[in-house]
């Protein structure tokens, strides 16, 4: 089934500030960093996608734009995993109402378009252990590694 027709078929994406050194940024995230799940996009979707961040660029800079960002980076992310708390205290659970709380204006940037730019690598097909949950912060680390 095309992966973007499946409820289950998902990829994650790791902050690049995240990544161990010489990790690719292409690959699985390793299962001990923080990790963005997001479902994958029709050919139809990704067009759409780019034309909301052609609209995106248009926008002067200031409070339209951090608003776009956020409320486009919303619609897209389905989950996170290995999200801490500011002290480490806690593994924050996914909400989409806290985005804004987690990331910066520039990691929520990165993140939108390495969604639009996002090829599944050779052999892609997600399990559904591996698929985020929007009702929940995804699955564990050891589970999606696994």
């Amino acid at each position: 089934m095309p992966s973007c027709l499946s409820p289950k078929d998902a990829f994650w994406l790791t902050l690049r500030c995240d990544l161990p050194a010489g990790a690719d940024s292409t690959a699985e995230p390793p299962a001990d960093v923080p990790a963005f799940g997001f479902r994958c996009l029709s050919g139809r979707q990704q067009r759409e996608l780019a034309g909301k961040l052609d609209a995106l660029d248009a926008l002067p800079s200031g409070v339209a734009a951090v608003d776009a960002t956020f409320g486009l980076l919303g619609e897209l992310l389905v989950g996170w995993r290995g999200v801490e708390s500011k002290d480490g205290s806690e593994v924050l659970p996914f909400e989409p109402e806290r985005i804004p709380d987690v990331l910066t204006f520039g990691e929520a940037s990165e993140l939108l378009w390495r969604v639009f730019s996002w090829r599944a690598p050779p052999g892609f097909c997600a399990s559904p252990a591996s698929t985020p949950s929007a009702a929940s912060a995804g699955p564990t680390p050891a589970a999606a590694a696994g």
